[in-house]
């Protein structure tokens, strides 16, 4: 799955040549929870953007993201989240952290969501990828923020954290 999601990482890259990328693992498993791409056509007024994707979850699993995204302290950002399958009280809840909310609208086919996420992030980049300096994508329902990414990740070179340990 790893190398799955680097590869449609690479192939984001591809397409939007102008951008590059910072990779964080969730310290858990080798799977990437996270990622910050540059565009290095940066213009300082443009804001950073965080991306994330939620299908089929209550409040109750994704609030402690929520939280922690509020408390970080992010400046000059817009956050969009894509979804499915959510209950009008988490959307609404959602909301009020002042997040953009997008139904997914692609089908997907038989890919699941996890992998149908590049797709729906490329499509949204190609036509509005040129308003934002960064782009981070983020897992929900299992990250949390300890700070604004945009300010404290050194942006000059790519990160690559796997930590083989299991744990429970």
């Amino acid at each position: 799955m790893y190398f799955k999601k680097l590869k449609n990482i690479l192939f984001l890259l591809f397409l939007f040549p102008n951008f590059y990328i910072i990779i964080k693992t969730n310290g858990k498993s080798k799977k990437p929870s996270s990622s910050l791409i540059k565009n290095n056509n940066k213009v300082n007024n443009k804001k950073n953007l965080l991306i994330g994707i939620i299908k089929n979850y209550n409040w109750n699993k994704i609030e402690p993201f929520f939280n922690s995204f509020k408390n970080a302290g992010f400046k000059n950002y817009e956050f969009i989240i894509f979804y499915d399958q959510l209950n009008k009280f988490t959307i609404n809840k959602i909301k009020l952290y002042g997040i953009i909310m997008y139904k997914i609208t692609k089908n997907c086919g038989i890919m699941n969501i996890i992998n149908c996420r590049w797709k729906i992030y490329e499509d949204f980049l190609k036509e509005n990828g040129y308003k934002y300096n960064y782009v981070f994508t983020t897992d929900v329902r299992d990250s949390i923020f300890q700070k604004d990414v945009f300010k404290y990740y050194d942006i000059n070179i790519a990160e690559f954290i796997i930590e083989r340990k299991k744990h429970r």
